[in-house]
């Protein structure tokens, strides 16, 4: 609050208190009259309607004054009936503090006797609003069940049970332990005979019979046996399925699980081949998604189908790699493919052929006696240079490499490359006849 104003509580909001020379919620403004509603004169949450002397306030509830500054008794309105008491809240608030038999927000409900549970000590009230009766648990007596039953054998001063039972006293109690068959509270009551069948023995539906006080017999339902129809009989044993159909043992009967092409109640009867059913009306269609892999293409046959497979793949289901789609094999040797290795190449002539039927060594016409070779040009030996070549030979003696010059018929420089025994020499002169390296 400005200028000297004083802040007061309100509900859920607050009043400033202005001195006389200031005006305004918050006393902001000078107290010179300015006209109507401008300078909000109302408090509280108040309304304000213009006038031609000034304004009007409409006060909201519980508030009262000119500006509706003051908070308004409620009580002073004597809502409170039937002598009831008004007890005065904040804010104009009230409560009602009704007399004995009344209640609601203004003492005005007339309520039963009951409302204020005058029975004692678990004592059951019945009552409406001009009386009640109070109805006591054992061991209390009196109007509202106020008074205790001094404790005493009330088995002895009643006789509350049959002659033929048993009395147990207990603190202001007793009770009746029944003999012989009887029942009730006091044991007045013959109870009847039990019987064998009274435990509903027989199971499963089965219908007993006594035979005798102590005895009794099940008659068992279809599909069941025992002496309390307690075992299920096994109708699949033996198997009454024929051409390979499963049995499943029910309550009193069996069903066959017929494997295709096979149909009736024991799988008797053989459907024409592509069909199956209960009547072999349906048309079996061998061709399923997953029948031909890679690809491949699915045709129905009558008992089964075939499938067309791409030239990568092959096999029933096209399933194995054809590889020899892309591993040819040479010199007329006849492919065939082989899960195991991917393909295997029959050559025409087994003998130094390799996994394509190549050729692993090569042989010259010619024996011991009449030996042959393969003749190149001289090699320069006036030049540097390497000699490299590989070989292979089932050979253990021959000569692999041989080269010289001929000087007047007379052997001069030479370099050799035999096996002999098994063991490759290198041999080569630089020039005389005596002069070789081995």
């Amino acid at each position: 609050c400005l200028n000297n104003g004083t802040c007061s509580n309100g509900r859920d909001s607050f009043t400033c208190v202005c001195s006389s020379d200031f005006i305004g919620r918050f006393c902001e403004q000078s107290a010179q009259f300015q006209g109507g509603c401008s300078n909000n004169p109302c408090y509280n949450g108040s309304t304000c309607t213009e006038t031609t002397n000034g304004y009007t306030c409409t006060c909201s509830v519980g508030f009262t004054g000119p500006n509706c500054r003051f908070p308004l008794n409620n009580c002073e309105l004597e809502y409170c009936r039937n002598g009831g008491t008004c007890e005065r809240g904040l804010y104009g608030a009230y409560n009602c503090l009704c007399p004995f038999g009344y209640g609601g927000q203004y003492c005005t409900e007339l309520l039963s006797l009951c409302h204020s549970s005058p029975c004692l000590n678990g004592g059951t009230c019945i009552g409406n609003t001009s009386s009640y009766t109070c109805t006591c648990t054992r061991g209390y007596y009196g109007d509202t069940c106020q008074y205790p039953i001094v404790p005493t054998d009330l088995c002895t001063t009643l006789s509350p049970c049959n002659s033929t039972s048993v009395c147990s006293p207990g603190s202001g109690n007793y009770t009746c332990v029944c003999t012989d068959g009887s029942g009730g509270d006091d044991c007045s009551l013959m109870l009847p005979s039990p019987s064998p069948c009274d435990s509903n023995p027989c199971l499963h539906g089965g219908q007993c019979t006594n035979n005798s006080p102590l005895s009794f017999q099940c008659t068992c339902p279809v599909g069941y046996t025992g002496p309390n129809c307690e075992d299920d009989i096994n109708e699949c044993s033996p198997n009454p399925c024929s051409n390979n159909g499963i049995c499943y043992n029910g309550f009193g009967s069996y069903i066959c699980t017929c494997i295709t092409g096979f149909t009736g109640r024991e799988c008797q009867i053989q459907c024409p081949a592509g069909h199956d059913g209960e009547n072999c009306e349906i048309n079996i269609n061998y061709c399923r998604p997953d029948s031909c892999s890679n690809g491949g293409s699915c045709i129905e046959t009558d008992n089964g189908y075939t499938c067309t497979c791409p030239p990568s793949y092959t096999g029933p289901n096209c399933s194995v790699a054809n590889d020899c789609n892309v591993n040819t094999c040479t010199n007329s040797g006849q492919c065939t493919n082989d899960t195991t290795n991917g393909f295997r190449c029959t050559c025409r002539d087994e003998e130094m052929r390799d996994d394509h039927c190549r050729l692993n060594t090569v042989s010259f016409n010619g024996d011991q006696s009449t030996p042959s070779y393969r003749a190149y040009g001289s090699i320069d030996f006036r030049s540097n240079g390497d000699i490299q070549f590989d070989f292979s030979t089932q050979s253990s003696n021959g000569v692999l490499l041989f080269n010289t010059q001929h000087q007047g018929g007379i052997s001069a420089d030479f370099i050799s490359v035999e096996i002999s025994g098994g063991i490759l020499l290198i041999k080569y002169s630089l020039g005389g006849a005596d002069n070789i390296n081995n």
